[in-house]
């Protein structure tokens, strides 16, 4: 932010507030954290930046930071705004440009704030849109050759597939990502509802003993093993973990 605030650089200062946020929400400042997040969206939609990318790094951490705290009325108050800046900026499909850098970008881009603005569907409740945001961003990157730079679309859709009861096709998307770290919440979503408790309280705790040092970042984890402990009928190992989850949430 010092860089930023030197050389005026509107778009540097969006995403430092930004990324200062989610860290501070992580280690347990949570209010100080919103506060930054908070900002860095309210300039980010107000359109202080040149670069829409800083839109999307805003959108991004807070996606992280509510996740953790399953705060979703935050994600509601700027649908509206994250929303109205897609449609002012109008991103492009990959191949409207004749450059291959370009291409690549926008791809990059489109697929990125797709995963996003999907994830403030989900949180809202809005799944139909939510599963056209999450199709289109798989097939950005897919088009691009692209991975992603942060939650990778396919897990989020794969929450939504167990949300939907579509279980087969929810394990036949997580196949494919099951290595990365963020997928241990949907695996062990999909386990509860195929009936495989102890297996999803296993590998919840396996998670949660390697975010040792993020506290507030295992929280919707303790919330998830509350729910895996009681499902095999283990009420004691359920108030243990409803009591992480309490410690965590006042971090």
């Amino acid at each position: 932010m010092g860089l930023a605030r030197r050389d005026e650089d509107a778009d540097l200062e969006i995403v430092a507030l930004a990324r200062l946020g989610v860290l501070e929400v992580e280690k347990g400042a949570v209010d100080g954290g919103l506060a930054h997040l908070d900002e860095s969206m309210a300039a980010a939609t107000a359109g202080e930046g040149r670069d829409p990318q800083s839109v999307g790094e805003a959108c991004c951490a807070l996606m992280e930071a509510v996740d953790l705290l399953g705060d979703a009325e935050r994600v509601g108050r700027w649908a509206d705004a994250v929303g109205a800046f897609r449609r002012t900026y109008g991103l492009p499909e990959p191949g409207a440009h004749g450059q291959p850098y370009l291409q690549v970008g926008m791809a990059a881009l489109s697929a990125f704030c797709g995963s996003c603005c999907a994830g403030i569907h989900l949180v809202t409740g809005r799944l139909d849109e939510a599963e056209q945001e999450l199709t289109a961003a798989i097939g950005s990157l897919e088009k691009g050759r692209m991975n992603p730079r942060c939650v990778h679309p396919v897990i989020q859709l794969a929450e939504l597939r167990v949300l939907q009861g579509r279980l087969e096709e929810a394990e036949a998307l997580l196949s494919s990502v099951e290595d990365l770290p963020e997928s241990a919440r949907p695996l062990s979503v999909l386990d509860l509802a195929r009936g495989f408790a102890p297996r999803a309280a296993e590998r919840l705790r396996a998670t949660i003993d390697a975010l040792s040092s993020r506290e507030v970042a295992a929280f919707p984890l303790w919330l998830l093993l509350v729910d895996a402990e009681i499902a095999r009928t283990e009420l004691p190992a359920a108030e243990r973990a409803a009591e992480e989850a309490a410690r965590a949430s006042h971090l």
